[in-house]
C-alpha cells in the first residue's frame, strides 16, 4: 500500500503581528475531516454558518502553503485535526515545499488530537446477507480494476475467506493444505494437491490466488491462479516460485460453487 500523508490545516494567520516590532509573522493552516477545500483553511473548526473553516485535504493545505511561500518568507504550519483521512492519491512534496532554518514549514497534529492517515478506501453500502454475514457491491472489484487482501471492520482486521478454513485455535499451522508435490519434476509453476483437499467445484479459479508457505515457514508467497485441472488435481500459477514439495503448506480463497 502506498504511504500517504494526511495533515490538518489550521490557518491561524496572524496578520496583526506583521506590524509588531520584534515578532516574526507566521501563518497556520488547518485540515479537518469536517473541512472544505473551498474554505480559507484559517480556522480550526467550521464557523456557525458553515461558510468558512479548515481545509478538507492535505493537498489543499500544501497548495495554500505554496501560495504564501511564493509571496513572502515566513514560518508556515499545517495542523491536522483528529480523525481518519482516506487519501485518494499520495501527497507529493517537492523541493518547493521545503522550508529553511529561519522560516521552517511544519506539518503536525493538532494539540491533544490524533489524526490517522490511511491509504485504504472506505467501503459503504453494507447489507445483511445471511446470519452475521454482510454483503456489499464493489463494481471495481468485479471489473478487475481493484484488488485488496486486507479488510478492517471497526478497526479490527477480518479473516479472509479461504479454504481450508482458518483455524482460530491453531492460527499458525492449522487451516492449511499439504501438497503432493510439483505437477511435473522440478516444476516451479504448477503443483498437485491431495484428494479431498477441495470439496467443491471451482467456478472462477482465475479470480483466486494461492498463499504458499515454504518448508518450515522460511518463506511465503501469494500468487494468482492461472488455471485448475480438477481431474488431475493440478493448480497452475501465473508465475513461478520455488519447486513444490510435501513440506509446503497452501491455502486458497473460497472461489468454489
Amino acid at each position: 500500500m502506498t504511504a500517504k500523508v494526511l495533515i490538518l490545516l489550521s490557518i491561524a494567520v496572524t496578520g496583526g503581528n506583521d506590524a509588531q516590532v520584534g515578532q516574526q509573522p507566521t501563518a497556520t493552516f488547518f485540515v479537518a475531516t469536517d473541512g472544505n477545500d473551498a474554505w480559507s483553511g484559517k480556522f480550526a473548526a467550521p464557523n456557525a454558518r458553515k461558510t468558512d473553516g479548515p481545509f478538507a485535504t492535505l493537498a489543499k493545505a500544501r497548495d495554500a502553503l505554496r501560495e504564501v511561500k511564493a509571496k513572502r518568507s515566513i514560518p508556515l504550519t499545517v495542523m491536522v485535526r483528529g480523525g481518519k483521512y482516506f487519501l485518494e492519491e499520495t501527497l507529493a512534496l517537492g523541493e518547493q515545499d521545503g522550508g529553511t532554518r529561519e522560516c521552517p514549514i511544519t506539518y503536525t497534529a493538532y494539540p491533544s488530537e490524533k489524526p490517522i492517515l490511511s491509504g485504504g478506501q472506505k467501503i459503504t453500502g453494507w447489507k445483511p446477507y445471511r446470519g452475521e454475514i454482510l454483503q456489499c457491491d464493489l463494481p471495481g472489484v468485479r471489473g478487475g480494476k481493484w484488488k485488496f487482501r486486507r479488510l478492517f471492520l471497526a478497526g479490527k482486521p477480518q479473516v479472509r475467506s479461504r479454504t481450508p478454513n482458518f483455524d482460530p485455535d491453531n492460527p499458525l499451522s492449522g487451516g492449511w493444505a499439504a501438497l503432493e508435490g510439483s505437477a511435473e519434476p522440478e516444476s516451479q509453476i504448477a503443483f498437485k494437491y491431495k484428494p479431498g483437499t477441495f470439496q467443491h467445484r471451482w467456478e472462477k479459479p482465475s479470480e483466486g490466488e494461492v498463499n504458499i508457505y515454504f518448508g518450515y515457514d522460511w518463506g511465503n508467497n501469494i500468487i494468482p491462479i492461472k488455471k485448475i485441472d480438477e481431474q488431475r488435481r493440478i493448480i497452475t500459477l501465473v508465475r513461478g516460485t520455488s519447486n513444490f514439495d510435501h513440506n509446503m503448506r497452501v491455502s486458497c480463497p473460497h472461489i468454489c460453487s
